[in-house]
């Protein structure tokens, strides 16, 4: 805790040099997660959000017989789906699209998907497979 100008701040600290004669504590501050509340170097919100996320993919039918692997519930304002996006593209070597918060890959990849996620570092009980 810290007095500041009349107000009180939490403060979380890396390091301190005291000067006695001065009577003042300087210290180098980290930030501060205004979600998280917590120093942003103990936990990113990107890896709170992948391990949270309550994953669904599905598989799709489109005309013309046309199978598109649906993934849905990976938050987008949280983590960036076109990056997961283009990475889940490259390994599987399908084309596809981010469309109102979900990832549309053209193909049946439904177990591949599940796998690279985990890669990603998505939690495996939270991805489900339909």
């Amino acid at each position: 805790m810290a007095l500041v100008d009349g107000k009180l701040y939490k403060l979380y600290i890396k390091s301190i040099d005291c000067n006695l004669k001065d009577r003042r504590v300087t210290g180098v501050m980290s930030e501060i997660s205004k979600i998280l509340g917590l120093p942003k170097e103990l936990l990113s919100e990107e890896e709170l959000w992948k391990e949270q996320a309550i994953i669904r993919v599905r598989l799709e039918r489109r005309k013309r017989r046309k199978e598109v692997t649906i993934i849905e519930g990976i938050d987008a304002k949280s983590v960036n789906l076109k990056e997961i996006a283009t990475k889940l593209k490259s390994k599987l070597a399908c084309g596809g699209t981010v469309k109102e918060s979900r990832i549309e890959l053209q193909g049946d990849h439904r177990e591949r998907v599940k796998e690279l996620l985990i890669e990603l570092g998505f939690s495996p009980d939270n991805i489900f497979v339909d």
